[in-house]
């Protein structure tokens, strides 16, 4: 069946944006017909053609199904595996997920009043999905924040060259570094709380000593980037400075885009109060902000610029109950705004489709 096909229409929503291709973002469809199960819209989903979805999803940014009965975390996950995806290995997470449902997690767990800034998701790494997915489970109340606004990496690229061509050269010339730390075990209270073994501990099994459990998470903190080193705390703790590009290629439109965790981790020390040398907050904690690829000092004045861009971009469509939001990871950056009062619970699922393996790095912008 061609995408959407005959049983979803698509609507228009506050806070959609018009891109310069000329596209909507995102797009959101919703039911033309009489009510169907999830195990039918399941059938309906698994028809579309894949390479249509692929390009609506490139094009658009994002998919927003509203109005089709997703009312568990079970429907959730049936539904995304309708898309015929394959489910994504995360590899070196900083952040704690409770899992629901297969290959359903709680989104990022951090308190309501936190801001978490535009990024890709495991844009710290080479190893990252092709799709990010969210379910409204517990839409926040009308007026009270808690959206989940997305950016074109494209379109916050082009808006950089014109603003401040010297950074992107330099960007693109030098890479980015991002400090990750991860404490011995899970920390309470804390989103990016997750421990060594949570994060890199994938190939440790029972039984394993002390030297061996190092060495195999050093071998896959490894497989982020060969640039990529690491420090052991004499606690167990430990320190990843994880050295990526800062531009792709997207594989449909052969251009290059902004590809990361610039802002979030630019946010995460702004929070802290550590964007300043020694990078160190009011507890001792080395938190310092996104780096250059050699471990200089991005001015911050440049930070700030990029953050400035990627809001004026975005496009901050509100939840409602039961919203299905499946985005292109590759060419779109989402970020989640603090809501003021209620509940609000989002579940996420990462998938890979292919087109994450020809995502190859440039040094042209």
């Amino acid at each position: 069946m061609s995408f959407p096909g005959p049983y979803l229409v698509e609507i228009r929503a506050q806070g959609q944006v018009a891109l310069p291709t000329g596209f909507v973002s995102p797009l959101i469809l919703a039911p033309s017909s009489s009510a169907r199960t999830p195990a039918e819209w399941n059938d309906v989903i698994e028809s579309w053609d894949r390479e249509e979805v692929r390009r609506a999803l490139w094009s658009h940014g994002g998919i927003l199904l509203r109005g089709l009965p997703i009312e568990t975390a079970q429907h959730f996950s049936e539904l995304l595996h309708a898309f015929k995806w394959t489910p994504h290995v995360e590899v070196g997470n900083p952040v704690k997920r409770t899992v629901h449902a297969p290959n359903v997690a709680n989104a990022n767990e951090g308190p309501p009043e936190l801001y978490i800034p535009a990024h890709n998701e495991f844009g710290i790494s080479s190893i990252f999905p092709s799709n990010i997915c969210f379910w409204a489970r517990i839409a926040p109340e009308k007026g009270q924040g808690g959206e989940t606004p997305i950016s074109s990496s494209q379109w916050v690229l082009q808006r950089l060259k014109e603003e401040a061509p010297e950074f992107v050269q330099t960007l693109a010339d030098k890479g980015v570094t991002y400090t990750i730390y991860h404490p011995p075990t899970q920390l309470s209270g804390d989103a990016n709380g997750n421990g060594v073994l949570a994060a890199w501990g994938s190939k440790v099994v029972p039984g394993d000593d002390a030297a061996t459990t190092k060495a195999k998470v050093e071998e896959e903190i490894q497989r982020i980037s060969p640039e990529t080193t690491w420090r052991w705390e004499s606690d167990g703790g430990l320190f990843t400075f994880q050295r990526q590009p800062a531009f792709r290629i997207h594989p449909l439109s052969g251009e290059p885009i902004l590809f990361g965790n610039i802002t979030s981790y630019f946010g995460g020390a702004k929070n802290r109060g550590t964007l300043e040398p020694p990078y160190l907050d009011a507890t001792g904690f080395y938190k310092p902000p996104p780096l250059y690829g050699d471990d200089s000092a991005i001015p911050l004045e440049y930070l700030e610029l990029l953050m400035t861009i990627v809001e004026q971009v975005r496009a901050v469509v509100p939840w409602e109950q039961n919203d299905v939001f499946v985005i292109d990871n590759l060419a779109f950056q989402h970020s989640r705004l603090p809501w003021k009062k209620g509940s609000r619970s989002i579940l996420a699922s990462l998938w890979d489709s292919g087109l994450e393996k020809d995502m190859v790095a440039t040094t042209r912008v």
